[in-house]
Formats: structure tokens, sequence, C-alpha cells
């Protein structure tokens, strides 16, 4: 209520703070449906697809990062809504809430017809100065890299949901990886075993350094994974 008397009265404005992050961004980063719909639905100026000017950071992406379930749920419903939208950093909600392990916002995202879910992290546009360096990673290859014990399964669920959605597991990121040779790489074995129940996978796909999965495994001494994938 007092936002909306602060909009109406005063004609409070959907402006950035120092962070670069307007009302809208906050209420979306915190779950709060009732203000994002008072913010949208008035004339504070506020409009579903704003971005921080610093991150380019939207409503979407950052209550997808946050896991605000019922705020992403909203979101999506709004019109005008841009889904695959990215971040400066070349990153989208998808990517956001599959690296943060929050599986029923990834549901509610690959529910949505809007999101490609092969879509890889895109060149950041950030100078150069604050630049972090694209691997073209999709969703699956994020799940996938996540070690098995800071997962805590959340990642195996999510690569499940990823596949169930038709993601590609050949899909090559940078470094000419696919989703196996991450896994196998940080030693995800739920990961490694989602995808052994994903027929398309191909076992014997090589890195830009010449490395399958099972030779990373071996290499970082993940004895669990060698055991899925010699069974």
């Amino acid at each position: 209520r007092l936002v909306q008397e602060l909009v109406e009265e005063h004609g409070a404005q959907s402006l950035p703070d120092r962070k670069g992050l307007t009302p809208l961004l906050y209420a979306a980063q915190a779950g709060n449906v009732a203000m994002l719909s008072t913010l949208l639905d008035s004339s504070s100026g506020a409009h579903v697809n704003e971005e921080s000017p610093s991150s380019g950071a939207r409503a979407l992406h950052l209550a997808s990062q946050s896991g605000e379930y019922r705020a992403v749920r909203w979101l999506l419903s709004r019109a005008g809504i841009e889904p695959a939208a990215r971040d400066h950093y070349g990153v989208n909600a998808l990517h956001k809430a599959v690296a943060f392990g929050h599986v029923p916002v990834v549901q509610a995202l690959l529910a949505d017809q809007r999101m490609p879910v092969d879509a890889p992290v895109e060149e950041p546009s950030v100078p150069s100065s604050y630049e972090a360096i694209s691997g073209r990673e999709t969703a699956l290859h994020l799940a996938a890299k996540h070690s098995y014990h800071f997962a805590h399964m959340a990642h195996t669920r999510l690569a499940e949901l990823l596949l169930h959605a038709g993601a590609d597991p050949n899909a090559r990121c940078a470094r000419g990886r696919t989703a196996a040779h991450h896994a196998a790489q940080a030693g995800n074995a739920g990961v490694i075993a989602c995808l052994l129940g994903c027929a398309a996978t191909d076992w014997s796909a090589r890195d830009l350094d010449g490395r399958t999965p099972r030779e990373l495994a071996r290499e970082k001494g993940h004895s669990d994974v060698l055991e899925l994938l010699v069974a």
C-alpha cells in the first residue's frame, strides 16, 4: 500500500540506485509478487523488461537466480516479457536458475516454450576490464560441471529435466566439451548416470585437447565416475 501511495501521490519513479537496481528489480530479487504487480500496474514508469544499467540484469534474471518460483511464474505471465533475454554477461534466466540449483524455477522456465533449452552463454558486452570469458556453456553444461557434493542432488535432477526437455547431450562448449566431459571432470556421478540413460550421448567425443569423458575422469581420480563408465 505504501508503495502505491508513493507512486500515486509523489510520482515515485523506477530509477536505479547506486547498485544499478530499480525498485522493480529489488522486488523480483525478493520474490515480492505484490510489489511487482503494484509497480508494473502503476505510473512509476516500471517495465517488465527494464534492466540494470550496470549488469543488464532484468527482473526475470534476478527472480530466477534467487529461486523465487512464484515471482518467476508471475513474470512469465506478463505481456511483453522476454524470457530468453541475456544480461551483459551473456547469461539468461535459465542459465542462472540451473547454476544456482533451483529446480522449481527451472521447471517453470522450461515449461515456457519461448525459452531455448540449448542456448549457450554468449560473449559478454561489459567493458573488457570486467569481462568474464564466455565458455559458451549450455544449461546442461552448467548442471554437469558442478561437483557432486556441492550439487546436493539438485543438479542431477536439473540434468534430467533438461534432457527431458530436449537438451542436446552432445552440444559443445568453447573448449569442445560436452556435458559428459564437464560431469566427468567435476566427478558428478549423478549427471553421468543421467547421461548414460540417454542413448544419444556420445561417449567417444573428444574435447579440443583430445580427451574423452573417461580420460578426464581418470585424470581427476574420480573412481565412482570411472566405475559407471566401465560398467
